[in-house]
């Protein structure tokens, strides 16, 4: 998560470049998290949220940013890989590797057996501002094996002014 909450810091490097940046499931972000920091799902997700919601509102500085989930790849490797690569202008290449679908799986199996103890619904009650945290990049905590349409996905290309200021936005998905 670090290296795309730096993405305005990379676009003054290095005004021109490209940002590609793909989003996974919070749930699955934070039980995979979990394994090795030993911090609360509820802490993990918050955190996880915090960093895509701060990231959202980089992107109204970046001049050229792809955002791609996680979960669309896995459905249809082939086109998106196809998105990205005219995104970037080049020529698409052919995926040669097969790709694990249901990765996401376990981590989902995990948090139904969390919600299935009263006391841990007790102590971190999914309410609807979180659940309409996760609805801004497309994902629910509630129906999370469903993915929700998100403005955040697709290609936003912006002009930048010389005092490198963002100009207008076009978005393509």
């Amino acid at each position: 998560m670090q290296t795309f909450l730096r993405t305005r810091f990379f676009q003054k490097l290095f005004p021109n470049s490209k940002f590609i940046v793909i989003l996974r499931h919070p749930l699955a972000v934070s039980f995979a998290t979990q394994k090795w920091s030993k911090t609360s799902i509820k802490s993990l997700l918050d955190h996880t949220l915090l960093g895509y919601e701060i990231f959202m509102n980089d992107m109204g500085y970046l001049r050229n940013v792809y955002v791609l989930r996680y979960e669309d790849f896995v459905a249809n490797p082939q086109d998106e890989i196809d998105k990205v690569y005219d995104f970037l202008d080049l020529e698409s290449l052919h995926i040669q590797h097969a790709v694990k679908p249901n990765v996401n799986e376990k981590y989902f199996s995990m948090w139904e057996s969390n919600r299935k103890s009263l006391l841990k619904r007790l102590l971190f009650p999914v309410n609807g501002d979180l659940e309409k945290r996760a609805n801004k990049f497309g994902y629910s905590l509630c129906n999370y094996r469903n993915l929700l349409p998100s403005p955040v996905l697709g290609a936003h290309n912006k002009a930048l002014h010389s005092d490198g200021n963002s100009a207008s936005l076009h978005c393509r998905r």
